[in-house]
């Protein structure tokens, strides 16, 4: 198993795969799959030099899976602060906010208080080009509003544009996918995008889905 590091190619060769990583270490296995949204892996398939109908044919279907954006906000808080009752909050009153996440709820004993706000894809989509304090700062001052002072002046923040947050609606697949391909070996793609409804859900049945079914191959 390794962490932290960033494939830069795929390759074909011959009964096998090969994966180069950033650094140009090489992993060999005859098995590949990919659970990355679909855009990133048809980045890495564009590095397979062999072009095939198969190839053609998946590349089509990655294509139909679509993705929303969405603006992240992780604020951090001290941990004798205020902590909510509550673990997720979809406020329906508010125009920036679609989700507040109490995310040190998760934990027996978190080391501070943390909230992930995530924006609506509409305000997403018209903020994504603006300054990270400008955006940062409106969502803030949302959940300010919505949950009370203290939630607007949080100790730390972070920001992120996730570019790839949730699939669309009516974008994804009814299962993962797996082809074998000349020499025997197989690639496969699984994740959210590959089960219907979407969400953690999706992602754990399809993979699941996929695992027993290389099992069951070998």
């Amino acid at each position: 198993m390794r962490l932290n590091t960033r494939v830069s190619a795929v390759e074909a060769a011959g009964d096998h795969w090969r994966v180069v990583d950033a650094e140009g270490q090489e992993i060999t296995a005859r098995d590949l799959v990919l659970a990355v949204p679909a855009p990133q892996a048809l980045d890495l398939l564009s590095s397979w030099g062999d072009r095939t109908r198969g190839h053609e044919a998946i590349e089509l279907l990655l294509r139909e899976i679509g993705f929303v954006s969405t603006l992240t906000v992780l604020a951090l808080y001290p941990a004798g602060g205020t902590a909510p009752e509550w673990d997720m909050w979809y406020p329906e009153d508010s125009a920036i906010l679609q989700l507040i996440s109490h995310d040190s709820s998760k934990r027996d004993r978190p080391a501070r208080i943390s909230l992930v706000l995530q924006a609506l894809p509409a305000w997403s989509r018209r903020s994504w080009d603006a300054r990270v304090a400008d955006w940062s700062e409106a969502m803030l001052e949302e959940v300010g509003r919505l949950a009370g002072r203290w939630a607007a002046e949080p100790e730390e923040v972070r920001t992120h544009r996730w570019r790839f947050a949730r699939i669309g609606s009516g974008g994804d697949l009814a299962g993962p996918m797996m082809v074998t391909l000349a020499g025997g070996r197989r690639l496969a793609f699984v994740g959210d995008g590959f089960h219907p409804g979407g969400g953690v859900q999706a992602a754990w049945r399809a993979g699941r889905e996929l695992a027993q079914r290389i099992l069951e191959e070998r």
